[in-house]
């Protein structure tokens, strides 16, 4: 396993590896995904430099958040008005970046993409 750090303060999901970042922190990943999670579209990914005492590594953190990668795909199903007003509510809050790679390798709607980046702000 290889340390990197994750930034964003969303949720990272790997169904394939069945891996998860939650929130920013370092994380051991799979030596196999380092390459393609260093080169990941969010640009979130990055390899830690040295880590601080009050750092801790986020590997087993659980943010509680029961939502399963068939539920955001049918969420995203809707339309663009129902994403919205799903992403309204803030249940999504801790998934956003897994919404949004669901939504870029599916239609890729800008809308879509507008109403998570909001959400981040």
């Amino acid at each position: 396993m290889t340390e990197l750090r994750w930034t964003r303060d969303s949720t990272f999901h790997d169904g394939a590896r069945n891996f998860r970042a939650t929130g920013p922190g370092v994380y051991d990943v799979p030596e196999e995904a380092v390459e393609e999670y260093l080169d990941h579209r969010s640009g979130a990914w990055e390899r830690p430099e040295e880590t601080s005492d009050e750092e801790q590594s986020a590997e087993s953190q659980d943010d509680g958040t029961d939502v399963d990668e068939d539920e955001l795909a049918e969420l995203l199903d809707g339309t663009i008005g129902e994403v919205e007003d799903a992403l309204e509510t803030g249940e999504y809050d801790t998934v956003l970046g897994e919404l949004e790679a669901l939504e870029e390798d599916g239609e890729g709607r800008k809308g879509v993409f507008s109403a998570i980046d909001e959400r981040e702000e």
